[in-house]
Formats: structure tokens, sequence, C-alpha cells
């Protein structure tokens, strides 16, 4: 879940400069060397060399930073480089960091920088989750420690309940902190609002933190659609749905409710379920083609029946469950072993341990070869 909100987010904030461009520059040699200075013929070749030089940044992506970026000399970026190997950082992790923040060289490393390694420090952060942290989001260390991430830290704590959690979601997505009074503290007062308690607002952030980067219109539309359906937001199938109503666009979702229709079953019988499973409006078109097919057409089960009453295989692997097992009950009904349709669908839910006990190793005499043809559907 969590590599959703990432990439969500990410995609999010590239307006907000610079991550267009910086994902490059991860494979130069490991040691920052101080090189000669040549010239090139550019109004600030002084700036364009220095990176190229020091960074191993391409010409073209060295011009184009040394549009916002102009070093008179060497002393201030030296300085920002002797700052971060005192702190104990690597060459390489340097050159990332100056890669995805070029505007961290102009920064006064006692004054602006010291602060930020020192409060991450001692909440824990090593150096390379640091690192890390500040690759994706170099505004860490130029944001007001005061004014911004501190506050900001702090309401994360609120929600989270520890230090140590909020952390841990830094590590996955440090834009929360630079971005927590513009795009997440909004969404929070509407789920909050909504009657969300908080203890669901942190569930939803575990499992699907991408909810916190949606539009503020997309997330109240959604709040409407799932009160209409008469669900109550204190309920852990609630918030899930909410979660997946506002993950997907509204012609996704009817793509998705097409799907199951297209088997006969009516949109009534589908809500019933999502109400109670939401995760069945997560599934591909493709998933839900493939498992009802299978289950209309092989198991002769009506399609109503899947959805409402044998939901439970919709979300199971078509290849490594379904079919497997169903070979086994179908062997078994040849051989006059399976006696009672109705009794052997629980076979589908079982442990795999469970499931070889009760179907499969417990007919070895009458069934000799059932394991060795189950193992083989397995593959």
């Amino acid at each position: 879940m969590l590599r959703i909100f990432c990439k969500s987010f990410h995609s999010y904030v590239t307006t907000l400069d610079p991550h267009k461009l910086f994902i490059q520059a991860f494979s130069y040699s490991p040691t920052i060397s101080k090189k000669p200075i040549s010239p090139i013929a550019n109004q600030d070749s002084f700036t364009i060399r220095y990176l190229m030089n020091e960074f191993g940044f391409s010409q073209e992506k060295a011009v184009l930073a040394s549009k916002n970026l102009h070093l008179k000399n060497r002393d201030k970026p030296d300085a920002v480089v002797a700052f971060f190997k005192k702190q104990g950082f690597t060459d390489t992790q340097i050159r990332k960091l100056i890669s995805a923040g070029n505007h961290i060289l102009l920064c006064k490393p006692e004054k602006t920088l010291q602060p930020k390694i020192d409060f991450f420090r001692s909440r824990g952060v090593s150096l390379t989750v640091l690192a890390k942290m500040i690759v994706y989001n170099p505004h860490l260390l130029t944001r007001s420690l005061k004014h911004s991430i501190l506050p900001s830290f702090n309401s994360l704590r609120d929600v989270f309940g520890s230090d140590e959690r909020v952390i841990v979601m830094l590590k996955h997505d440090s834009m929360l902190l630079t971005q927590f009074e513009y795009l997440v503290k909004p969404n929070i007062e509407i789920l909050r609002g909504a009657g969300v308690p908080d203890s669901s607002i942190g569930f939803i952030w575990k499992h699907r933190p991408s909810l916190f980067v949606q539009a503020r219109d997309k997330l109240v539309e959604s709040i409407k659609d799932i009160e209409k359906m008469g669900m109550n937001l204190w309920s852990t199938s609630a918030i899930l749905a909410l979660t997946i109503l506002t993950s997907m666009s509204r012609s996704r979702w009817d793509k998705k409710m097409e799907a199951y229709k297209r088997w006969g079953c009516s949109e009534d019988e589908v809500l019933t379920t999502f109400k109670r499973l939401p995760w069945i409006m997560n599934l591909s078109e493709e998933k839900i083609d493939g498992v009802m097919g299978f289950c209309v057409h092989e198991m002769g089960w009506e399609p109503s029946e899947v959805v409402v009453r044998r939901y439970f295989v919709l979300n199971m692997s078509l290849n490594k469950r379904l079919m497997p097992r169903w070979s086994v009950y179908q062997e078994l009904v040849s051989k006059g072993l399976a006696k009672g349709k109705g009794k052997w669908r629980t076979m589908f839910t079982v442990t795999e341990d469970l499931f070889l006990e009760k179907y499969v190793n417990c007919y070895k005499n009458e069934a000799p070869l059932l394991l060795k043809r189950y193992l083989e559907k397995l593959k």
C-alpha cells in the first residue's frame, strides 16, 4: 500500500521543483574530487563546470540547473560538501543529495543545515535513511525547522501516537513534513468533520496513505457516496470502502461495475457485497472476468451466487488456488469419493496443509495419483 502512496504523492508534487531533474545521478565514481574548473561557452560556466566535475552532472543537466543556481566561486559549495562529510555522509550519498537538490550548495551549513540534521538524528533517523529522505525531498534542509518541520512533525505525531511511528512513515515519504499543511492536514480535517475518529485516520494512513493526497473535492465526493450507501464511517468496512473510492476515477469504477454486470450480476448485488467487503471493487477487470468465468462455466455457480454468497473466491488466485483445487474435486467426484457438492466448496478457503490433509492425502489409497496431479497443476 505504502508504494501506491509514494508514487501518488511524488506525482502530485513534481511541479513543486526540483524532482523532475534528479533521478539520474546514481552511477558515478565513488570519490568527490576537486577538479580544476575548465572554461565553457556559457554565461555561468563556473556553475556548470563545477556541477559536472564535482557531482557528475551531464552538461545538459548542469546547464539546466545553472538557470536557478549561480555559484560565484567554490567556497560555499565546498563548505557544504565538507559539512556533509563531517556528518558522516558518504561521497555517493552527497552526490545523490546534490543531484536531487543542488540549491543546497548555497546553504549556510551551521545555520541552515545543522539544525535539521540534529533534529532528525535526535529522532533516531540513521544517516542512510536520512540521506534517502533528503534525496527524495531536498526541501527538508531548507524549510524552517521552527515554523514548518517541527509543527508538521508534531501534528503527525498526534495522528500516529509516537515519534517512532512518524519516522516509519517519513522513511516511505518525507514529503509529509514539507507538504503537511497544504496537502495532508486539510484532508485530515475533512475526515474528522465527517466523523472519522483519529484511530481510523491512523488506520488509513497505515494501509492506504494515498487517500491523504487526494484532491479535496474527490475526498468530499467519496464521503458523500459512502454515506448514501448507508455506511457508518466509524466502521472498518466503511473506511476501506472510502479508501477504494478515492483511489479510482468514476469511469474506472463504472468499468469494474460493468465487468460484474456482464456476468448477470445486478448493481444492487455488487454494492451489497461492496459494503461488506470493499476490496471486490479493487480487483482488475481481467481478474473479475477470469474468476467469474471459471466459477460460472467450470464450477456451475450462478453469477449472483458468486458475488453475494461465494464472494471469497473473487480474491483467490485462479492458477494457484481455484483451478488446482477444483481439479482435485473433479477427480474425487469421478471416483465417487466426493459426497455432496456443498461441503466441497469449503476446500477453497482452508490452508494448504489442511487442504492436503482433508482432500488429498486421506485418499492416497483410493486415488494414488491425486497428489502428483495436484502438484503438477500448481506449477
